[in-house]
């Protein structure tokens, strides 16, 4: 099923759009005002593919320890939609503040950033908002595992 939703996902998508996605690095490395960091999506393995495969159960600790070669003082990532992170852990600070828009509560939820003296403030924001038009959508277009989409991510 999630093959069958990738595939549809992709045949919407023009080809700028395609080759824009495929051109994205799987690490952004960045230094601003003497503070390192990086974005990811999620930890990477060791042949630079992304770590995927992450249960639900696992600690904090354990999943942290994933992203142990991934340089800098501020770590910000994605990929698990419903476990927050905003901590230090090993000396280092871990930001995923959760999914923008796949929520079982209706709320989009972000993080800013600022940096400013060689340090950097988090501050994490959450939007509400109405999941019924977003829903009717993946109906009226056909979305394929939509069922399940509606389980695992909004909780419906």
């Amino acid at each position: 099923a999630e093959m069958e939703h990738e595939q549809w996902t992709l045949s919407r998508l023009d080809q700028a759009q395609r080759d824009f996605i495929r051109g994205m690095p799987p690490i952004v490395r960045e230094t601003i005002d003497s503070v390192h960091f990086s974005v990811v999506h999620f930890a990477l393995a060791a042949d630079g593919r992304s770590i995927s495969d992450v249960s639900p159960l696992w600690s904090d600790a354990r999943i942290l320890d994933l992203f142990a070669r991934t340089p800098g003082a501020l770590i910000c990532f994605g990929h698990l939609h419903e476990r927050r992170f905003n901590r230090t852990y090993r000396g280092r600070r871990f930001l995923n503040p959760g999914a923008v828009g796949c929520s079982p509560r209706g709320e989009a939820r972000f993080a800013t950033v600022d940096i400013a003296g060689g340090r950097f403030r988090i501050a994490e924001h959450r939007v509400t908002y109405d999941r019924g038009p977003l829903l009717a959508a993946y109906d009226a277009l056909g979305v394929p595992a939509r069922a399940f989409i509606r389980k695992v991510f909004f909780g419906v």
